[in-house]
């Protein structure tokens, strides 16, 4: 059986941006981990970690150069040398004037996070 490519469902923008994530662990342990946010579609991010997180993890993450916090949850995580690549889900798509932002290095000037 040939195996199938999964492709993108989002146009993903390489950026370089410092990432803090928090969540919280069973027993109700608050969590937090600083990383660095390598790629972002309007419904994802690829994240790079020192350590992973685990699958399925609901998780609040705040993009420090972009003024912009955001929730969603861990769909994949793979260490490699002393990083760990995670990917996370959002729960809200990311407003269209933002990833132009991305995209063209201006300043976000509305305070407004989600699409309409």
């Amino acid at each position: 059986m040939a195996s199938k490519k999964i492709r993108p469902r989002a146009v993903r923008t390489p950026c370089n941006l410092p990432a803090t994530i928090t969540w919280t662990e069973e027993g109700n342990r608050d969590r937090y981990i600083i990383g660095t946010c390598v790629e972002i579609s309007t419904t994802g991010l690829r994240i790079e970690l020192p350590q992973p997180i685990p699958y399925l993890t609901y998780v609040t993450l705040r993009i420090e150069g972009l003024a912009l916090a955001v929730s969603g949850r861990v769909r994949h995580s793979r260490a490699s040398g002393l990083k760990c690549t995670t990917g996370l889900e959002l729960s809200q798509p990311i407003r269209a004037q933002i990833m132009e932002a991305l995209r063209t290095g201006q300043k976000v000037e509305n305070s407004k996070r989600w699409q309409d």
